[in-house]
């Protein structure tokens, strides 16, 4: 036998197996097509389900990901300073001026530097 006649037991089998995996195969066999239908629809409601799932994870991780770098007290320009001796980089350029002790851990602040992210 060559791979050209094998190629449409592969594509069932491979059928079969990923859409029906938690059943084995004798038993997927045996199945009324109504019962392989209501499967198939279940399935992909499920997909649909777990697709949005996944976008909205996404949104969510984006969101995190631009508050991280936005100044913890405007939220308009990106965080740009490090306090020392602390370290902490919560603020801005601008808003990081109004500040004598660090908000975060009530630190006086001897220096600021800036920063730049790549």
């Amino acid at each position: 036998m060559d791979v050209i006649s094998l190629f449409p037991f592969l594509t069932d089998h491979v059928f079969w197996y990923s859409t029906f995996s938690c059943y084995p195969p004798e038993i997927v066999k045996k199945m009324p097509k109504k019962d392989l239908a209501e499967e198939v629809w279940r399935l992909q409601a499920a997909l649909g389900e777990q697709s949005e799932i996944t976008k909205y994870s996404q949104q969510e991780f984006e969101r995190l990901q631009n508050e991280k770098v936005l100044c913890r007290v405007c939220f308009e320009r990106g965080i740009s300073v490090v306090f020392l001796p602390c370290r902490h980089r919560i603020r801005c350029s601008i808003c990081c001026e109004k500040c004598r002790k660090c908000p975060i851990c009530r630190v006086s602040i001897e220096e600021r530097l800036p920063v730049y992210d790549v």
